[in-house]
């Protein structure tokens, strides 16, 4: 996110002033800036997609076991954990049920 403020202000400003402002290192900066993506966060991405579908398709009321389980009946190999931590990242929250109450008046 840092490195993403770097690149868009980077027409008005020196690199080596915005890094030094953000704390991030201006070698890191152009590392990032120049390299692909990762092959995780490339995997990551394409597993946002299916987590995204599993979750439009059962009216965004599944949170990550649901849609694990979901996933790995359709033979995607991934952990609960990390599409708890991607569907976190993309705020994909589900809704929360209400309680069923029956509260008819007796006369």
């Amino acid at each position: 996110m840092r490195y993403e403020f770097v690149r868009a202000h980077a027409v008005q400003y020196p690199v080596t002033l915005l890094c030094q402002t953000l704390r991030v290192s201006r070698s890191g900066y152009y590392s990032w800036h120049s390299g692909p993506e990762s092959l995780r966060a490339q995997e990551n991405r394409d597993l946002l997609v299916k987590i995204k579908a599993s979750f439009k398709a059962n009216k965004r009321a599944y949170g990550s076991p649901h849609i694990h389980a979901d996933l790995r009946q359709q033979g995607e190999t991934c952990g609960r954990h990390r599409i708890a931590r991607i569907m976190q990242a993309h705020n994909v929250v589900a809704k929360q049920r209400r309680k069923y109450c029956n509260h008819q008046l007796r006369a």
